[in-house]
């Protein structure tokens, strides 16, 4: 949605924001994990869609697709970076220095839209205030945007922003929200 609304939007506001502004979008970080859930997707879904969660399509088998081929969940390999698609991902980030990064991706058939910060109990000493702060500006733009679609989401009450290996915490030390 996003990549279709930087492609297709017109006018000169937003043309003005796109001539100011560099994105990169790195649209699928687990191409083992991509391939083995559109193989299981493809293959459990019917002519009509279904958005029953019990339904099979969305029962995905063990390992599903949010680990590599090793099984390896790389979005906790921002620090160690044992994967080439993380040292690759990582290369490109240390290139770019972006200012802003958004770690979006799936939560289950069980849960519903998350976004950070994580739990504020659960914040790495080392991590500036500042970051802390318009983290949560964000949020609260994500929470409007929402709320005025009506749409479900949690946020604070999961996850930590401890552990710098992530991609939701990785830019906190590195200048980036």
């Amino acid at each position: 949605v996003v990549l279709y609304h930087l492609a297709a939007a017109t006018g000169p506001e937003f043309e003005a924001f796109l001539e100011r502004t560099i994105i990169v979008l790195d649209p699928c970080l687990n191409p083992d994990g991509h391939d083995r859930f559109a193989q299981w997707a493809n293959s459990h879904r019917g002519r009509q869609l279904v958005s029953d969660p019990a339904h099979r399509e969305h029962q995905e088998t063990w390992p599903g697709g949010r680990t590599n081929h090793y099984w390896f969940d790389l979005n906790r390999d921002w620090l160690l970076l044992v994967h080439p698609e993380s040292r690759g991902r990582v290369a490109a980030f240390q290139r770019w220095m972006p200012c802003v990064l958004t770690d979006h991706h799936e939560m289950g058939t069980d849960s519903t839209f998350f976004f950070q910060p994580g739990i504020p109990s659960r914040v790495n000493p080392l991590t500036p205030s500042r970051n802390i702060e318009l983290t949560r500006a964000l949020a609260e733009h994500h929470a409007d945007a929402l709320d005025g679609l009506g749409s479900l989401y949690f946020s604070e009450e999961n996850f930590d922003d401890f552990y710098y290996g992530k991609g939701s915490t990785y830019p906190d030390i590195q200048g980036c929200i």
